[in-house]
Order: C-alpha cells, then structure tokens, then sequence
C-alpha cells in the first residue's frame, strides 16, 4: 500500500508516540497482529518515510530502531521512559475507577482486566501532551499539528487511504 502525500507542503508537523507497553504479554492488546516489533515499528518507519515532519515522544527501543534505520536525525524526538509519561502519578487512582466501571465498560476493556488496559491508557492520555509539546519545539516551523497513530501505515487501514488525494485541508479557526 502506497501513501501519497505532498511532500512539499512545509507547514504541518504530524505527531505520534511509540512505547513498549511495560508487560510484555500486553504488547498486542487490542488485535493479536499489532505486536510492537512487528506490527508497530516497521509501521513508525513508513509513517516517518511518507510524512517526514514527525514529532514523536518514545522510549529507548524505538529510539534504538529509527537510529539503526537512519531516522532519528530527520524527527523531532523526545526519548523517555515510559514511567515519566504525564499522569503517571494517577495511574492507581485511575485503576481504582476502571476497577469500579468495569461492568458498564466491558466492551471498551475487550473482555481484559482494568489492570491489562491501564498502561494503554497512559498512552492514550499522553496525547495532548505530546501535542504541546511539538508546538512550543516547533523544530520544523510548522502552523499545524496533526495527531497520527503510529501504526496508521498499515494495510490494515488501507481503507483510510484508499480515496485519499495526498492533500490535508487545514479549515484553521480563531480561539478567543
């Protein structure tokens, strides 16, 4: 599957995170074929060859892999452990809710514990940090930030590209 995209175009900075979630058996928790190694890392590659302007905050394994890929130079990278994401502090606070909703959240939990889901979570939560934080490091100069899943080059989401142009319409809005 081939993703075209205007690589001309300068002024989007597209943002992404990539981390191996701490237990290892939850590396491929929503879908069995979305293992990191396989599934995520040969992906981040792609997204970083087709966007280029990548703003990406991961860990030492994913650092390690653009290094030895020779993309680490061209992205603006903010390495870390996984520990040091924002909210962590709230990581019990926020099991101790899961653990409380469990029965009216079953399907979002796809029949796992809160306990399976929580470091996904943390995640997931992290995404407007991420998004701050490409802004005020603006490395590339961009006006416009764009949230991307680190796997979104995948065949799996061939449906998402199959009618796309290689266009993005920023429709930009005045904030009071």
């Amino acid at each position: 599957m081939d993703i075209t995209y205007d690589k001309k175009r300068k002024d989007i900075t597209f943002c992404t995170m990539l981390f191996q979630i701490p237990r290892q058996d939850l590396n491929s928790l929503k879908h069995m074929d979305r293992k990191f190694e396989d599934f995520y890392l040969p992906n981040l590659k792609k997204l970083i060859e087709t966007f280029e302007r990548i703003a990406l905050w991961c860990d030492k394994t994913t650092a390690k892999y653009l290094r030895q890929h020779g993309l680490d130079k061209q992205i603006n990278m903010r390495v870390m452990e996984f520990t040091q994401l924002p909210h962590t502090h709230e990581r019990e606070t926020w099991l101790n809710t899961m653990r409380g909703m469990k029965k009216y959240v079953g399907y979002f939990l796809h029949n796992k514990t809160p306990e399976q889901w929580i470091d996904y979570l943390m995640i997931i939560n992290a995404k407007p940090s991420v998004m701050e934080w490409a802004a005020n490091n603006n490395k590339f100069n961009s006006k416009y930030f764009m949230w991307i899943d680190a796997g979104a080059t995948n065949p799996l989401y061939n449906a998402c590209w199959e009618n796309w142009d290689g266009h993005i319409y920023a429709k930009p809005t005045d904030r009071v």
